[in-house]
Protein backbone atom coordinates (compact mmCIF):
# COMPACT_ATOMS: atom_id res chain seq x y z
CA UNK A 1 0.00 0.00 0.00
CA UNK A 2 1.08 3.69 -0.92
CA UNK A 3 2.53 5.63 2.21
CA UNK A 4 -0.05 8.30 1.40
CA UNK A 5 -3.23 6.00 1.13
CA UNK A 6 -2.03 4.12 4.35
CA UNK A 7 -2.56 7.82 6.33
CA UNK A 8 -5.62 9.10 4.61
CA UNK A 9 -6.85 5.40 5.38
CA UNK A 10 -6.09 5.62 8.77
CA UNK A 11 -6.95 9.40 9.34
CA UNK A 12 -10.86 8.63 7.90
CA UNK A 13 -10.70 5.44 10.38
CA UNK A 14 -9.77 8.22 13.55
CA UNK A 15 -12.00 10.38 12.38
CA UNK A 16 -14.99 7.87 12.64
CA UNK A 17 -13.45 6.57 16.25
CA UNK A 18 -13.25 10.03 17.62
CA UNK A 19 -17.23 10.67 16.27
CA UNK A 20 -18.80 8.06 17.63
CA UNK A 21 -16.55 8.51 21.18
CA UNK A 22 -17.94 12.00 20.60
CA UNK A 23 -21.28 10.84 21.18
CA UNK A 24 -20.37 7.95 23.80
CA UNK A 25 -18.80 10.91 25.51
CA UNK A 26 -22.41 13.48 25.31
CA UNK A 27 -24.31 10.24 27.23
CA UNK A 28 -22.20 9.50 29.57
CA UNK A 29 -22.40 13.27 30.38
CA UNK A 30 -25.91 13.45 30.57
CA UNK A 31 -26.14 10.08 32.30
CA UNK A 32 -23.46 11.19 35.19
CA UNK A 33 -25.84 13.91 35.70
CA UNK A 34 -29.03 12.12 35.80
CA UNK A 35 -26.86 9.22 38.28
CA UNK A 36 -25.96 12.06 40.54
CA UNK A 37 -29.58 13.50 40.74
CA UNK A 38 -30.75 10.08 41.45
CA UNK A 39 -28.16 9.24 43.77
CA UNK A 40 -28.72 12.58 46.12
CA UNK A 41 -32.83 11.71 45.76
CA UNK A 42 -32.01 8.41 46.98
CA UNK A 43 -29.77 9.27 49.98
CA UNK A 44 -32.25 11.88 51.31
CA UNK A 45 -35.14 9.49 50.64
CA UNK A 46 -32.76 6.78 53.24
CA UNK A 47 -31.90 9.39 55.36
CA UNK A 48 -35.47 9.94 56.43
CA UNK A 49 -36.55 5.93 56.71
CA UNK A 50 -33.48 5.52 59.17
CA UNK A 51 -29.92 7.70 59.47
CA UNK A 52 -27.82 3.97 59.07
CA UNK A 53 -29.54 3.49 55.89
CA UNK A 54 -28.58 7.21 54.54
CA UNK A 55 -25.00 6.30 55.66
CA UNK A 56 -24.61 3.52 54.02
CA UNK A 57 -26.32 5.10 50.85
CA UNK A 58 -23.54 7.60 50.80
CA UNK A 59 -20.93 5.54 50.57
CA UNK A 60 -22.54 2.99 47.68
CA UNK A 61 -23.54 6.26 45.84
CA UNK A 62 -19.83 7.45 45.93
CA UNK A 63 -18.52 3.87 44.97
CA UNK A 64 -21.23 4.08 42.19
CA UNK A 65 -20.86 7.41 40.98
CA UNK A 66 -16.62 7.16 40.93
CA UNK A 67 -16.91 4.38 38.93
CA UNK A 68 -19.12 6.35 36.15
CA UNK A 69 -17.02 9.59 36.24
CA UNK A 70 -13.88 6.98 35.83
CA UNK A 71 -15.32 5.53 32.66
CA UNK A 72 -16.52 9.09 31.43
CA UNK A 73 -13.13 10.29 31.98
CA UNK A 74 -11.35 7.14 30.08
CA UNK A 75 -13.90 7.87 26.94
CA UNK A 76 -13.06 11.22 26.77
CA UNK A 77 -9.15 10.75 26.76
CA UNK A 78 -9.78 8.35 24.29
CA UNK A 79 -11.91 10.68 22.26
CA UNK A 80 -8.88 13.31 22.70
CA UNK A 81 -6.75 10.68 21.74
CA UNK A 82 -8.63 9.58 18.50
CA UNK A 83 -8.62 13.53 17.48
CA UNK A 84 -4.74 13.70 17.78
CA UNK A 85 -4.20 10.50 15.59
CA UNK A 86 -6.04 11.99 13.05
CA UNK A 87 -4.59 15.23 13.26
CA UNK A 88 -0.98 13.06 13.28
CA UNK A 89 -2.07 11.46 9.86
CA UNK A 90 -3.44 14.65 8.46
CA UNK A 91 -0.36 16.19 9.03
CA UNK A 92 1.55 13.28 7.73
CA UNK A 93 -0.40 13.86 4.55
CA UNK A 94 1.01 17.18 4.20
CA UNK A 95 4.51 16.21 4.67
CA UNK A 96 3.95 13.90 2.08
CA UNK A 97 3.21 17.25 0.20
CA UNK A 98 6.42 19.08 0.93
CA UNK A 99 4.19 20.92 3.75
CA UNK A 100 5.83 20.67 7.52
CA UNK A 101 5.44 24.18 8.37
CA UNK A 102 3.18 22.84 11.86
CA UNK A 103 6.05 20.99 12.87
CA UNK A 104 8.59 22.84 15.45
CA UNK A 105 11.70 24.82 13.98
CA UNK A 106 14.04 23.77 16.50
CA UNK A 107 14.94 27.48 16.91
CA UNK A 108 15.98 27.70 20.60
CA UNK A 109 18.81 24.97 19.03
CA UNK A 110 20.41 27.23 16.62
CA UNK A 111 24.06 28.22 16.88
CA UNK A 112 25.57 30.36 13.93
CA UNK A 113 29.12 29.29 15.39
CA UNK A 114 28.34 25.40 14.78
CA UNK A 115 30.34 24.09 12.40
CA UNK A 116 27.72 22.83 9.72
CA UNK A 117 24.19 23.61 11.27
CA UNK A 118 23.72 26.92 10.13
CA UNK A 119 24.98 26.23 6.97
CA UNK A 120 23.07 23.32 6.01
CA UNK A 121 19.48 24.70 7.69
CA UNK A 122 19.48 21.76 9.89
CA UNK A 123 17.10 23.93 12.55
CA UNK A 124 14.84 26.96 11.62
CA UNK A 125 11.81 27.47 9.11
CA UNK A 126 11.74 24.56 6.25
CA UNK A 127 14.61 22.38 8.03
CA UNK A 128 16.07 19.24 8.52
CA UNK A 129 14.82 19.70 12.10
CA UNK A 130 11.10 20.62 11.20
CA UNK A 131 10.87 18.13 8.53
CA UNK A 132 12.05 15.57 10.89
CA UNK A 133 10.60 15.98 14.07
CA UNK A 134 7.91 14.20 15.47
CA UNK A 135 8.99 15.35 19.08
CA UNK A 136 6.47 16.51 21.60
CA UNK A 137 8.68 17.42 24.56
CA UNK A 138 11.66 19.20 25.12
CA UNK A 139 14.01 15.67 25.94
CA UNK A 140 13.32 14.88 22.10
CA UNK A 141 14.12 17.79 20.95
CA UNK A 142 17.02 17.98 22.79
CA UNK A 143 17.98 14.50 21.56
CA UNK A 144 17.07 14.75 18.07
CA UNK A 145 18.51 18.16 17.79
CA UNK A 146 21.82 15.93 19.74
CA UNK A 147 22.42 13.61 16.86
CA UNK A 148 21.61 16.87 14.00
CA UNK A 149 24.60 18.52 15.73
CA UNK A 150 26.98 15.02 15.72
CA UNK A 151 26.93 14.69 19.04
CA UNK A 152 26.90 11.12 18.35
CA UNK A 153 29.77 8.70 18.54
CA UNK A 154 30.88 6.77 15.53
CA UNK A 155 29.82 3.66 17.65
CA UNK A 156 27.03 4.26 18.06
CA UNK A 157 25.67 4.30 14.57
CA UNK A 158 24.66 0.78 14.25
CA UNK A 159 22.64 0.41 17.15
CA UNK A 160 20.73 4.09 15.69
CA UNK A 161 19.81 2.45 12.63
CA UNK A 162 19.14 -0.84 13.43
CA UNK A 163 16.57 0.81 16.24
CA UNK A 164 15.34 2.95 13.58
CA UNK A 165 14.83 -0.02 11.09
CA UNK A 166 12.39 -1.56 13.97
CA UNK A 167 10.31 1.36 14.23
CA UNK A 168 10.20 2.61 10.99
CA UNK A 169 7.05 -0.13 10.15
CA UNK A 170 4.98 0.16 13.26
CA UNK A 171 3.09 3.03 12.54
CA UNK A 172 0.20 2.52 14.98
CA UNK A 173 2.92 2.02 17.45
CA UNK A 174 5.13 5.48 16.68
CA UNK A 175 1.61 7.24 15.93
CA UNK A 176 -0.16 6.14 19.18
CA UNK A 177 3.29 7.25 21.28
CA UNK A 178 3.27 10.04 19.49
CA UNK A 179 -0.29 11.28 20.58
CA UNK A 180 -0.09 10.23 24.08
CA UNK A 181 2.86 12.58 24.14
CA UNK A 182 0.86 15.35 22.54
CA UNK A 183 -2.24 15.09 24.70
CA UNK A 184 -1.21 16.59 28.11
CA UNK A 185 2.42 17.87 26.88
CA UNK A 186 0.99 20.54 24.44
CA UNK A 187 0.62 23.42 27.16
CA UNK A 188 3.52 22.89 29.09
CA UNK A 189 6.72 22.07 28.39
CA UNK A 190 8.98 20.26 31.68
CA UNK A 191 12.60 21.38 30.65
CA UNK A 192 15.58 21.10 31.85
CA UNK A 193 15.19 23.20 34.48
CA UNK A 194 12.80 20.57 35.88
CA UNK A 195 15.33 18.22 36.07
CA UNK A 196 17.86 20.51 38.08
CA UNK A 197 14.76 21.27 40.25
CA UNK A 198 14.63 17.36 41.23
CA UNK A 199 18.42 17.77 42.70
CA UNK A 200 17.09 20.68 44.64
CA UNK A 201 16.36 19.54 48.33
CA UNK A 202 14.02 21.07 50.88
CA UNK A 203 15.45 23.62 52.97
CA UNK A 204 12.85 22.19 56.09
CA UNK A 205 14.42 19.70 58.84
CA UNK A 206 11.29 17.00 58.61
CA UNK A 207 10.32 15.37 61.61
CA UNK A 208 7.27 12.90 61.02
CA UNK A 209 5.95 12.92 64.87
CA UNK A 210 4.73 16.54 63.39
CA UNK A 211 2.00 14.32 61.29
CA UNK A 212 0.27 13.05 64.87
CA UNK A 213 1.22 15.86 67.23
CA UNK A 214 -0.71 18.72 65.17
CA UNK A 215 -4.18 16.45 64.80
CA UNK A 216 -4.21 15.59 68.21
CA UNK A 217 -3.56 18.87 69.70
CA UNK A 218 -6.54 20.58 67.12
CA UNK A 219 -8.57 17.75 68.21
CA UNK A 220 -7.77 17.70 71.69
CA UNK A 221 -8.11 21.66 71.93
CA UNK A 222 -11.89 21.46 69.71
CA UNK A 223 -13.12 18.63 72.47
CA UNK A 224 -12.13 21.01 75.65
CA UNK A 225 -13.24 24.39 74.12
CA UNK A 226 -16.83 22.54 73.06
CA UNK A 227 -16.89 21.17 76.58
CA UNK A 228 -15.95 24.35 78.39
CA UNK A 229 -16.27 27.32 76.05
CA UNK A 230 -18.32 29.50 74.36
CA UNK A 231 -18.46 28.65 70.48
CA UNK A 232 -16.55 31.35 69.10
CA UNK A 233 -14.03 29.85 71.07
CA UNK A 234 -13.31 26.88 69.04
CA UNK A 235 -11.78 28.70 66.41
CA UNK A 236 -8.56 28.72 69.09
CA UNK A 237 -8.14 25.26 68.49
CA UNK A 238 -7.05 25.35 64.82
CA UNK A 239 -4.38 27.97 65.65
CA UNK A 240 -1.46 25.39 66.30
CA UNK A 241 -2.10 24.06 62.94
CA UNK A 242 -2.50 27.50 61.54
CA UNK A 243 1.04 28.88 63.26
CA UNK A 244 2.59 25.71 61.86
CA UNK A 245 1.53 26.21 58.56
CA UNK A 246 2.39 29.37 58.19
CA UNK A 247 5.69 29.20 59.78
CA UNK A 248 6.58 26.29 57.20
CA UNK A 249 4.83 27.90 54.32
CA UNK A 250 7.67 30.16 52.50
CA UNK A 251 10.31 27.59 52.66
CA UNK A 252 7.53 24.56 51.06
CA UNK A 253 6.48 27.75 48.56
CA UNK A 254 10.17 27.71 47.92
CA UNK A 255 10.64 23.72 47.77
CA UNK A 256 7.69 23.20 45.43
CA UNK A 257 8.79 26.45 43.02
CA UNK A 258 5.64 26.25 40.92
CA UNK A 259 5.98 22.29 39.72
CA UNK A 260 3.00 21.32 41.23
CA UNK A 261 1.75 23.26 37.45
CA UNK A 262 3.54 20.43 35.75
CA UNK A 263 1.24 17.61 37.30
CA UNK A 264 -1.12 17.07 34.47
CA UNK A 265 2.20 16.82 32.01
CA UNK A 266 3.85 14.04 34.38
CA UNK A 267 0.21 11.77 33.99
CA UNK A 268 0.96 12.63 30.22
CA UNK A 269 4.76 11.16 30.57
CA UNK A 270 4.08 8.64 32.84
CA UNK A 271 1.38 6.95 29.70
CA UNK A 272 4.10 7.57 27.39
CA UNK A 273 6.66 5.39 29.37
CA UNK A 274 3.98 2.47 30.09
CA UNK A 275 3.38 2.73 26.63
CA UNK A 276 7.49 1.96 25.74
CA UNK A 277 7.66 -0.43 28.66
CA UNK A 278 4.96 -2.35 27.20
CA UNK A 279 6.45 -3.47 23.91
CA UNK A 280 8.30 -6.36 23.18
CA UNK A 281 11.30 -4.88 21.15
CA UNK A 282 13.85 -6.93 19.71
CA UNK A 283 16.62 -4.57 19.08
CA UNK A 284 19.18 -4.23 21.44
CA UNK A 285 19.36 -0.30 21.33
CA UNK A 286 15.68 -0.52 22.10
CA UNK A 287 15.64 -2.87 24.67
CA UNK A 288 18.40 -0.95 26.28
CA UNK A 289 16.29 2.59 26.74
CA UNK A 290 13.65 0.75 27.69
CA UNK A 291 15.05 -1.31 30.55
CA UNK A 292 16.29 2.26 31.74
CA UNK A 293 12.53 2.95 32.76
CA UNK A 294 12.48 -0.50 34.09
CA UNK A 295 14.26 -0.84 37.16
CA UNK A 296 13.96 -3.79 40.36
CA UNK A 297 10.76 -4.88 38.02
CA UNK A 298 8.86 -1.42 38.59
CA UNK A 299 8.09 0.55 35.83
CA UNK A 300 8.93 4.41 35.96
CA UNK A 301 5.23 5.32 34.47
CA UNK A 302 4.24 4.25 38.40
CA UNK A 303 6.96 6.27 39.89
CA UNK A 304 5.91 9.78 37.60
CA UNK A 305 2.08 8.86 38.41
CA UNK A 306 3.24 8.77 42.28
CA UNK A 307 4.82 12.54 41.76
CA UNK A 308 2.04 13.77 39.68
CA UNK A 309 -0.41 12.74 42.82
CA UNK A 310 1.75 14.20 45.17
CA UNK A 311 2.10 17.69 43.29
CA UNK A 312 -1.54 17.92 42.79
CA UNK A 313 -2.01 17.15 46.80
CA UNK A 314 0.49 20.36 47.25
CA UNK A 315 -1.33 22.46 44.92
CA UNK A 316 -4.70 22.13 46.94
CA UNK A 317 -2.95 25.14 49.27
CA UNK A 318 -4.07 27.53 46.28
CA UNK A 319 -7.36 26.69 46.87
CA UNK A 320 -10.54 26.55 50.36
CA UNK A 321 -9.89 23.33 50.80
CA UNK A 322 -6.31 23.49 51.17
CA UNK A 323 -7.09 26.21 54.08
CA UNK A 324 -9.23 24.78 55.88
CA UNK A 325 -7.38 21.09 55.93
CA UNK A 326 -3.96 22.57 56.81
CA UNK A 327 -5.78 24.16 60.27
CA UNK A 328 -6.52 20.25 61.03
CA UNK A 329 -3.91 18.62 59.73
CA UNK A 330 -0.04 19.83 58.02
CA UNK A 331 -1.54 18.90 54.90
CA UNK A 332 1.68 20.99 53.21
CA UNK A 333 4.42 19.63 55.92
CA UNK A 334 3.09 16.40 54.85
CA UNK A 335 3.24 15.85 51.09
CA UNK A 336 6.03 17.85 51.19
CA UNK A 337 7.90 15.08 53.56
CA UNK A 338 6.47 12.70 50.53
CA UNK A 339 8.03 14.88 47.84
CA UNK A 340 11.19 15.06 49.45
CA UNK A 341 11.63 11.33 50.36
CA UNK A 342 10.37 10.80 46.03
CA UNK A 343 13.31 13.26 45.23
CA UNK A 344 15.59 10.86 48.01
CA UNK A 345 14.81 8.02 45.60
CA UNK A 346 14.31 8.71 42.20
CA UNK A 347 16.57 12.17 41.74
CA UNK A 348 18.95 10.05 40.00
CA UNK A 349 17.00 8.00 38.04
CA UNK A 350 14.40 10.69 37.03
CA UNK A 351 17.25 12.02 34.45
CA UNK A 352 18.02 8.44 33.15
CA UNK A 353 13.64 7.99 32.53
CA UNK A 354 13.33 11.77 30.68
CA UNK A 355 16.79 11.07 28.55
CA UNK A 356 15.78 7.87 27.50
CA UNK A 357 12.09 8.93 26.86
CA UNK A 358 13.82 11.78 24.80
CA UNK A 359 15.71 9.43 22.98
CA UNK A 360 12.75 7.11 22.15
CA UNK A 361 11.09 10.53 20.45
CA UNK A 362 14.10 10.96 18.40
CA UNK A 363 13.94 7.16 17.14
CA UNK A 364 10.38 7.29 16.35
CA UNK A 365 10.45 10.83 14.74
CA UNK A 366 13.53 9.30 12.24
CA UNK A 367 11.25 6.05 11.80
CA UNK A 368 8.57 8.13 10.89
CA UNK A 369 10.96 9.88 8.22
CA UNK A 370 12.23 6.06 6.71
CA UNK A 371 8.57 5.28 6.67
CA UNK A 372 7.25 8.27 4.43
CA UNK A 373 10.23 7.54 1.92
CA UNK A 374 10.37 4.18 1.15
CA UNK A 375 12.61 4.68 -1.66
CA UNK A 376 15.39 6.00 0.05
CA UNK A 377 17.98 3.20 1.53
CA UNK A 378 19.84 3.38 4.92
CA UNK A 379 23.37 3.88 4.25
CA UNK A 380 26.51 1.28 4.33
CA UNK A 381 29.28 2.30 6.83
CA UNK A 382 32.71 0.94 5.83
CA UNK A 383 36.17 1.85 6.74
CA UNK A 384 37.34 2.43 3.08
CA UNK A 385 38.06 5.99 2.76
CA UNK A 386 35.21 6.61 -0.02
CA UNK A 387 32.02 8.29 -0.52
CA UNK A 388 29.92 6.17 -3.32
CA UNK A 389 26.35 7.30 -3.78
CA UNK A 390 24.00 6.42 -6.73
CA UNK A 391 20.86 8.76 -6.97
CA UNK A 392 21.93 11.39 -3.92
CA UNK A 393 19.39 13.82 -3.54
CA UNK A 394 18.87 17.27 -1.18
CA UNK A 395 16.30 15.76 1.55
CA UNK A 396 14.29 18.75 1.81
CA UNK A 397 13.23 19.05 -1.89
CA UNK A 398 10.20 17.52 -2.65
CA UNK A 399 10.57 14.43 -5.01
CA UNK A 400 8.51 15.89 -7.60
CA UNK A 401 11.12 18.58 -7.81
CA UNK A 402 14.57 16.65 -6.95
CA UNK A 403 17.32 16.18 -9.15
CA UNK A 404 19.43 13.36 -7.97
CA UNK A 405 23.31 12.44 -9.02
CA UNK A 406 25.80 9.74 -8.73
CA UNK A 407 29.17 10.92 -6.58
CA UNK A 408 31.73 9.42 -5.83
CA UNK A 409 34.68 10.58 -3.91
CA UNK A 410 37.63 9.77 -1.81
CA UNK A 411 37.57 10.86 1.42
CA UNK A 412 40.89 11.37 2.26
CA UNK A 413 43.28 13.52 0.18
CA UNK A 414 41.14 14.68 -2.23
CA UNK A 415 39.38 17.55 -3.24
CA UNK A 416 36.64 17.88 -6.02
CA UNK A 417 36.57 21.59 -7.19
CA UNK A 418 33.01 22.28 -8.36
CA UNK A 419 32.45 24.98 -10.77
CA UNK A 420 29.13 26.39 -13.08
CA UNK A 421 26.96 29.38 -12.99
CA UNK A 422 24.68 30.86 -11.69
CA UNK A 423 21.61 29.11 -9.91
CA UNK A 424 22.99 26.16 -11.76
CA UNK A 425 22.99 23.95 -8.33
CA UNK A 426 26.68 24.04 -7.13
CA UNK A 427 25.75 25.15 -3.12
CA UNK A 428 22.51 22.96 -3.39
CA UNK A 429 24.66 19.58 -4.57
CA UNK A 430 27.14 20.40 -1.64
CA UNK A 431 23.87 20.99 0.89
CA UNK A 432 23.07 17.57 -0.51
CA UNK A 433 26.27 15.93 0.47
CA UNK A 434 26.36 17.52 3.24
CA UNK A 435 22.89 16.75 5.26
CA UNK A 436 23.27 13.05 4.12
CA UNK A 437 26.14 12.45 5.67
CA UNK A 438 24.39 14.07 8.79
CA UNK A 439 21.51 11.37 8.48
CA UNK A 440 23.99 8.80 7.51
CA UNK A 441 25.65 9.72 11.15
CA UNK A 442 21.77 9.68 12.99
CA UNK A 443 21.37 6.14 12.04
CA UNK A 444 18.87 7.41 9.38
CA UNK A 445 17.64 6.74 6.32
CA UNK A 446 19.35 9.12 3.53
CA UNK A 447 18.33 10.16 0.38
CA UNK A 448 19.75 7.90 -2.57
CA UNK A 449 19.36 4.76 -4.20
CA UNK A 450 22.56 3.69 -2.14
CA UNK A 451 24.70 5.48 -0.05
CA UNK A 452 28.41 3.65 1.26
CA UNK A 453 30.72 5.64 3.52
CA UNK A 454 32.83 5.90 6.23
CA UNK A 455 31.91 7.89 9.28
CA UNK A 456 32.48 11.42 8.36
CA UNK A 457 32.75 14.90 10.60
CA UNK A 458 31.18 17.23 8.39
CA UNK A 459 32.91 21.08 8.28
CA UNK A 460 31.18 23.86 6.34
CA UNK A 461 31.84 27.46 5.14
CA UNK A 462 28.89 28.48 3.58
CA UNK A 463 26.80 31.36 4.87
CA UNK A 464 29.55 33.67 6.70
CA UNK A 465 27.36 36.84 8.05
CA UNK A 466 28.68 39.90 9.52
CA UNK A 467 29.37 39.65 13.39
CA UNK A 468 28.94 43.08 14.68
CA UNK A 469 28.57 42.33 18.51
CA UNK A 470 32.43 41.41 17.69
CA UNK A 471 32.85 44.28 15.19
CA UNK A 472 33.79 41.39 12.27
CA UNK A 473 33.01 41.78 8.43
CA UNK A 474 31.71 38.39 6.87
CA UNK A 475 35.01 38.37 5.37
CA UNK A 476 36.67 38.02 8.45
CA UNK A 477 34.26 35.67 9.56
CA UNK A 478 35.20 33.60 6.83
CA UNK A 479 38.79 33.58 7.95
CA UNK A 480 38.10 31.85 10.76
CA UNK A 481 35.58 29.43 9.78
CA UNK A 482 38.32 28.20 7.05
CA UNK A 483 41.04 28.70 10.16
CA UNK A 484 38.10 26.20 12.28
CA UNK A 485 38.50 23.78 9.26
CA UNK A 486 42.00 23.51 8.16
CA UNK A 487 42.77 23.08 12.54
CA UNK A 488 39.92 20.21 11.91
CA UNK A 489 41.78 18.52 8.94
CA UNK A 490 45.11 18.96 10.95
CA UNK A 491 43.84 17.17 13.99
CA UNK A 492 41.14 14.18 12.33
CA UNK A 493 41.34 11.95 9.02
CA UNK A 494 37.66 11.50 8.65
CA UNK A 495 36.79 15.68 8.45
CA UNK A 496 34.43 15.98 4.86
CA UNK A 497 34.72 19.82 3.79
CA UNK A 498 32.00 21.58 2.17
CA UNK A 499 33.45 25.06 1.06
CA UNK A 500 30.78 27.22 -1.20
CA UNK A 501 32.58 30.65 -2.54
CA UNK A 502 35.44 30.97 -0.51
CA UNK A 503 37.23 34.32 0.35
CA UNK A 504 34.34 36.14 -2.10
CA UNK A 505 35.24 39.12 0.40
CA UNK A 506 37.91 40.06 -1.30
CA UNK A 507 39.21 41.41 -5.23
CA UNK A 508 39.19 38.71 -7.71
CA UNK A 509 42.98 38.18 -8.07
CA UNK A 510 43.13 38.43 -3.93
CA UNK A 511 40.88 35.88 -4.06
CA UNK A 512 42.59 33.25 -6.43
CA UNK A 513 46.14 33.42 -4.55
CA UNK A 514 44.56 32.92 -1.44
CA UNK A 515 42.10 30.53 -3.03
CA UNK A 516 44.80 28.55 -4.30
CA UNK A 517 47.30 28.62 -1.36
CA UNK A 518 43.82 27.41 0.97
CA UNK A 519 43.33 24.52 -1.24
CA UNK A 520 47.15 23.48 -1.33
CA UNK A 521 47.28 23.60 2.17
CA UNK A 522 43.95 21.44 3.02
CA UNK A 523 45.91 18.75 0.42
CA UNK A 524 49.23 18.85 2.51
CA UNK A 525 47.24 18.05 5.57
CA UNK A 526 45.41 15.40 3.36
CA UNK A 527 41.84 16.93 3.66
CA UNK A 528 38.93 15.84 1.33
CA UNK A 529 35.67 17.35 0.64
CA UNK A 530 34.32 20.40 -1.93
CA UNK A 531 34.97 23.42 -2.99
CA UNK A 532 32.05 25.36 -5.31
CA UNK A 533 33.77 28.33 -7.17
CA UNK A 534 32.97 31.03 -9.71
CA UNK A 535 36.83 31.22 -10.30
CA UNK A 536 37.56 28.59 -13.25
CA UNK A 537 41.39 29.35 -13.17
CA UNK A 538 40.88 26.94 -9.93
CA UNK A 539 40.55 24.00 -12.15
CA UNK A 540 43.84 24.64 -13.64
CA UNK A 541 45.24 23.05 -10.33
CA UNK A 542 43.97 19.56 -10.93
CA UNK A 543 46.70 19.52 -13.49
CA UNK A 544 49.25 20.08 -11.06
CA UNK A 545 47.57 17.09 -8.53
CA UNK A 546 45.92 15.06 -10.62
CA UNK A 547 45.06 12.33 -8.22
CA UNK A 548 44.37 15.19 -5.26
CA UNK A 549 42.12 17.18 -7.26
CA UNK A 550 39.37 16.88 -9.87
CA UNK A 551 36.83 18.91 -11.35
CA UNK A 552 33.08 18.88 -11.96
CA UNK A 553 30.49 21.28 -12.52
CA UNK A 554 26.85 22.45 -13.79
CA UNK A 555 25.92 23.37 -16.78
CA UNK A 556 23.39 25.48 -18.31
CA UNK A 557 21.95 25.85 -21.84
CA UNK A 558 20.69 29.11 -23.13
CA UNK A 559 18.30 29.08 -25.85
CA UNK A 560 17.38 32.96 -27.01
CA UNK A 561 16.84 34.76 -23.98
CA UNK A 562 15.80 31.20 -21.86
CA UNK A 563 18.00 29.44 -19.20
CA UNK A 564 17.70 26.01 -18.76
CA UNK A 565 19.48 23.69 -15.85
CA UNK A 566 19.73 20.70 -15.77
CA UNK A 567 20.98 20.22 -12.01
CA UNK A 568 23.01 17.22 -13.81
CA UNK A 569 26.91 16.60 -11.98
CA UNK A 570 29.16 16.83 -15.01
CA UNK A 571 33.44 15.89 -15.02
CA UNK A 572 35.22 19.13 -16.10
CA UNK A 573 35.57 22.84 -15.47
CA UNK A 574 32.51 24.65 -16.43
CA UNK A 575 32.07 26.40 -19.36
CA UNK A 576 28.92 28.44 -19.38
CA UNK A 577 27.56 31.52 -18.28
CA UNK A 578 24.80 33.61 -17.22
CA UNK A 579 24.85 36.59 -15.59
CA UNK A 580 24.08 38.91 -18.10
CA UNK A 581 21.53 37.13 -19.40
CA UNK A 582 19.94 37.01 -15.79
CA UNK A 583 20.22 40.80 -15.42
CA UNK A 584 18.28 41.12 -18.83
CA UNK A 585 15.67 38.70 -17.54
CA UNK A 586 15.15 41.05 -14.63
CA UNK A 587 14.56 43.88 -16.84
CA UNK A 588 18.23 45.51 -15.92
CA UNK A 589 19.98 46.90 -19.44
CA UNK A 590 23.40 45.18 -19.85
Amino acid sequence: MQVDQKYKERKDAFHTEAESLAQTEKRLSFFRLVCFLVFLAVIIVLFQFHWIAGVVSIYVAFFLFKLIVKKHEQTAYAHTIAKTLQTINSNELKVLDGEYSQHDEGLEFQDISHRYTSDLDIFGKGSLFQHVTRCQSYFGKSALASLFQGKNVNEEIHGYQQAIQELEPMIEWRQRFQAISQVGMKEDQIDGSFLEWLQRDAEIEFKPVFFFIIPIITISLLILFVKFLPWLSYLLAFVPAGVFALRNAEKINEFESGSSKHAEALQAYAKAFEWIQTEKFVIEKNKQLQRLLIQDGVGASSKIKKLSYILRQLDMRYNFFGLVINVLFPWDYYYSYRLQSWKNEHKISGHVWFEAFGEFEAISSLASLAYNNPEWTYPTLTENKEFKAIDIGHPLIHKSKRIANDFHAATQNHIKIVTGSNMGGKSTFLRTIGLNIVLANCGSKICALSLTLPYLDVYTSMRTLDALNENTSSFYAELKRLKTVLDAVDESDNVFFLLDEILKGTNSNDRHTGAKALIKGLLKKNGAGLISTHDLELGNLAQEHPDQLENVCFEVDIKGDELFFDYKLKKGVSKSFNATHLMRSMGIEV
